[in-house]
């Protein structure tokens, strides 16, 4: 591998993440064609317009240069083909017409654009020719200067992997930990390539497979037939370093983490390194004390900084078989040519020194013309075998002759009892790791943050016979595709991947052995993501599978013992029949408890909609549920059930205005509550409250389910309510009727706490239902956007009089009182009023109960809700009190008795008398006389001085 046919590339974190189109394991893919495979690092592409030109004998000197070569006629084509590119090197070759340039000339998979002219035309002037591409008027110029091109660029191509060193405090972080992920899959690679022993058709496998790649390039073609017919152990390093497929597919294979392509190629690297170690131990070309050799580089700059200046001092390896010299100008012309074509990155010059006193027998190195046998071949030129690992001792930086500046790294070979490097490598070659080493790659993988290799990986193991009849390692490969699935946020794949691993468990396990904890645990977290994700979507397959692991869990908790059963007869490891202490045994049922503890809250909320499935479906088939339909459908509001439905699925707040005789939906009063409960629950076909219908009033409770429920009570329950729900998420609907009474805690709840609620719930729908035309102008001011709908009720016609009962009202209550004439049996109301009061003294609109009362007990409702400042919340009401009202009654608080702090904040009186349905004065009486021993008579004040403080 001379120095026209080796290059480095440094692989950065970023850059890996960036390649979203892996091309890893590519057998194993059922969308791609083996044969459309790319197994080389560059490309040509390029776009032809003229299609009646033949341009075979073109193509073919192009592939020349670089096998795949791709030429198209259609400009979306070629557009998007470069666009989808993201792992190989591109070389563009557009026509002198076309000004294709300043579009796709930025994208970083483009290494250079040329002009090829077809004839002596005037050069297109869009296109900037001296800064972008180099144009060319024949085919045979253009190859020669491709052919330097892609050989300057292959120099750059080699994956140079870092670890931190010992001292660095900055090991934890996830830069770090992608970092020494690399360079430990690295050098896994080596030592599985190294323990592998190849079957004797490996070299044949190897020729098939380049056979199918390079079926269209002849040249190609010719040296596969050399090598198989000339191919010996002896001449393994002589392939490697031949500029040929061989050379560019090994190139390729590591930059990429192809690991099918490793192994076809192993046989032959194996050979190498042997190769190698051989020439090493019979090496004379080492001078006595030292030898210094140099290696050219071109980075950006931030992948220098991560990669090697922030590891100075830590360990450094070429992950492939790679060429120094012992010419320093070598590597210097190298950076300069670079440097000249890519302006962002800056040059690296290694400095490898090699001291005589330390050999590596898993690093050998040796001279190209020693190696080779023939002194004209790179005399200067050093062969470092695969993964060889150096030590970063200093970086400086110069500049040269030519004052371009370059950053000079100095490298030391690291000896094979480096303490660093047997730190990191030690698990490599641990037991399990030997046993399982391909497991241990795919954690590798989503250590690296390579999860689209990993999962390709993981499938192309479950694809391998040896792995399917094995049913330890192929429940590993199902962890591993789980644990990557669920990084990657695919729940239900990583579900199904435990699953498959859990019955492949329990064909040699029982099933309440605690080494299926961590597994139960995975299934466990699955399930608790899908249902966080998805709400309750689960299917009944997936709700059956929550209740045995949760059951099964129980069992296991119940029993406190450990289950650990003889299973000898079937288990041929004997780690698996470890006897596992109290202690530890405790720890595995506390990690089965924190996964399922959610389970009981999910079985419940699924039995629910089951349940409710089952009574809707029992609903419909009985006559009484049928009878009921019939009449709903003719009534009038049946006309705007589309409409109502709609206009809830696109709005927050709506009003529905309808007859107060007719539908009824509605908690002004504690009779209300009730009797509607019960006539909706019958509606529903229950012959309870309790079960979906339910109520809950003062001293009176009949709670219905938690979920899928209705629950009927007043407004003044509610704000006890927020002080258990403060966000009210349990309930994603709310209804309030008679809104337009405007009583003081329906001011307070539904006109001011619900609308600073609507800023933090979007899924929250309110409907306010009244059977009078609210004030709209008022409206606006407390509730911004809402949407009303107005509903006609059915008027019932009485052809007999019945006895009048007379009853003094208000003029506003005209229209809500005339639905008492019907409530019990058919009327009709009269209303009389004078001409006089009607223009005087009746307003159209009634006035809130929040500015007739007083705010003394809402003030410490406020304050038991930790509303900041309770003089400005109330002004969010329909009907605002002033703030001199508001401050009257604050100041009455502390005129009563010590309520408040200093601070303004409620002491342990305070935060009891929200809570009495009195007011503040009293209920301290109450309290005060309870603590006094004289009950009873402060009962009795209480309640002849409660009337006189109703009202002011």
């Amino acid at each position: 591998m001379g120095c026209s046919q080796s290059k480095t590339e440094t692989i950065s974190n970023k850059s890996i993440e960036q390649e979203s189109r892996p091309k890893s394991i590519q057998s194993c893919s059922l969308t791609n064609k083996q044969s459309d495979r790319i197994v080389e690092d560059c490309i040509i592409v390029w776009f032809f317009n003229d299609t009646s030109i033949d341009i075979k004998i073109e193509k073919a000197k192009l592939r020349h240069v670089v096998s795949t070569v791709k030429i198209f006629t259609d400009h979306d084509a070629f557009i998007n083909y470069i666009i989808n590119i993201r792992i190989e090197r591109i070389f563009l070759i557009i026509p002198s017409t076309e000004t294709l340039v300043e579009s796709i000339q930025n994208l970083p998979q483009i290494e250079k654009i040329y002009v090829l002219h077809s004839s002596f035309h005037e050069i297109d002037s869009t296109i900037d020719v001296t800064t972008s591409s180099n144009m060319f008027y024949d085919i045979d110029n253009l190859s020669q200067q491709l052919e330097t091109d892609v050989e300057l660029c292959e120099l750059d191509l080699l994956i140079i992997t870092a670890s931190a060193s010992l001292s660095n405090d900055d090991t934890t972080s996830t830069d770090a930990k992608k970092q020494e992920a690399l360079f430990l899959y690295v050098q896994l690679m080596r030592e599985i390539l190294y323990r592998l022993k190849f079957e004797s058709n490996a070299k044949n496998e190897f020729i098939k497979f380049c056979r199918l790649h390079y079926a269209n390039n002849f040249e190609q073609i010719c040296m596969i037939d050399d090598f198989e017919k000339h191919y010996r152990p002896q001449k393994a390093i002589w392939w490697l370093t031949r500029q040929c497929f061989v050379w560019r597919i090994l190139q390729r294979m590591q930059r990429t983490f192809e690991i099918d392509i490793l192994y076809k190629l192993g046989f032959l690297l194996k050979h190498a390194h042997t190769q190698l170690t051989n020439f090493q131990e019979n090496n004379s070309f080492m001078p006595e004390n030292l030898l210094i050799v140099y290696r050219g580089k071109t980075m950006f700059n931030d992948q220098f900084i991560s990669l090697i200046k922030n590891n100075c001092g830590g360990l450094l390896s070429f992950s492939n078989f790679f060429t120094a010299h012992t010419d320093k100008e070598i590597s210097l012309n190298f950076i300069r040519r670079r440097l000249t074509a890519f302006l962002n990155t800056i040059g690296i010059l290694f400095e490898i020194h090699l001291n005589s006193t330390i050999r590596s027998t898993r690093s050998p190195f040796a001279a190209l013309d020693k190696v080779h046998g023939d002194e004209q071949i790179e005399k200067d030129g050093i062969l470092f075998s695969l993964s060889t690992v150096f030590r970063i001792d200093s970086i400086k930086e110069f500049t040269d002759d030519l004052i371009i500046t370059i950053w000079t790294v100095k490298l030391s070979l690291v000896a094979d009892d480096d303490q660093q490097l047997l730190r990191l490598v030690a698990p490599l070659r641990s037991n399990e790791i030997h046993a399982n080493p391909l497991s241990y790659v795919g954690k590798l993988f989503m250590e690296m943050g390579q999860y689209a290799y990993a999962e390709q990986f993981f499938i192309g193991m479950l694809q391998d016979t040896s792995i399917l009849s094995q049913p330890r390692r192929l429940v590993r490969v199902h962890n591993g595709l789980g644990a990557n699935y669920m990084i990657t946020g695919d729940y239900m794949k990583a579900l199904e991947q435990y699953q498959q691993a859990l019955d492949v468990s329990l064909s040699y396990l029982p099933h309440l052995h605690t080494d299926l904890s961590p597994l139960y645990d995975a299934i466990g977290k699955s399930y608790f993501h899908l249902v966080r994700l998805r709400g309750l979507e689960l299917s009944p397959h997936e709700i059956q599978r929550v209740t045995e692991v949760h059951h099964l869990f129980k069992h296991q908790q119940q029993s406190g013992k450990n289950f650990q059963e003889s299973s000898s007869n079937i288990d041929d490891n004997k780690e698996d029949n470890r006897s596992i202490d109290d202690g530890e045994h405790a720890i595995q049922f506390e990690k089965l408890h924190s996964s399922f503890q959610y389970f009981e809250s999910v079985d419940r909320k699924r039995n629910i909609d089951q349940n409710l499935l089952e009574d809707l479906q029992m609903k419909q088939s009985s006559s009484l549920c049928q009878n009921l339909i019939t009449k709903r459908s003719r009534l009038p509001i049946a006309d705007y059930r589309q409409h109502i439905l709609d206009t809830m699925e696109k709005n927050q707040i709506f009003i529905l205005v309808g007859s107060q005789c007719r539908i009824i939906c509605s908690q002004p009063c504690r009779i209300s509550a009730t009797s509607l409960a019960e006539r909706v629950a019958q509606e529903r076909g229950e012959n309870r409250l309790g079960k979906s219908v339910g109520y809950h009033i003062r001293f009176s409770a009949k709670l219905p389910r938690k979920y899928g429920s209705i629950l009927y009570c007043r407004a003044g329950m509610l704000l006890k309510y927020i002080e258990k729900y403060m966000n009210f998420e349990h309930f994603p609907h709310f209804i309030f009727d008679e809104i337009h009474q405007r009583n003081i805690e329906m001011n307070f709840f539904v006109l001011i706490f619900i609308r600073h609620l609507l800023t933090i719930r979007q899924d929250l729908k309110i409907i306010l239902m009244s059977q009078l035309e609210l004030d709209l102008a008022q409206q606006h001011k407390s509730i911004d956007v809402f949407k009303k709908i107005q509903a006609i009720g059915r008027d019932f016609r009485l052809e007999i009089n019945c006895h009048l009962i007379v009853s003094v009202i208000e003029y506003i209550c005209r229209i809500s009182s005339q639905g008492r004439a019907g409530r019990t049996q058919l009327g009709e109301c009269y209303r009389f009023f004078t001409r006089c009061n009607e223009r005087l003294s009746f307003v159209d609109f009634p006035q809130g109960e929040i500015i007739r009362s007083r705010l003394d007990n809402i003030y410490l409702q406020g304050k038991l809700l930790n509303i900041n400042n309770v003089k400005i919340y109330p002004q969010d009401a329909i009907d605002p009190p002033s703030i001199e009202a508001i401050e009257h009654d604050e100041k009455f608080l502390y005129d009563i008795g010590p309520l408040l702090s200093p601070t303004n904040e409620l002491i342990l009186i305070g935060k009891i008398l929200p809570h009495l349905p009195m007011a503040p004065q009293i209920g301290k009486l109450l309290i005060i006389g309870y603590l006094s021993a004289c009950f009873d008579s402060t009962l009795t004040i209480a309640s002849i001085l409660r009337i006189d403080f109703n009202n002011k």
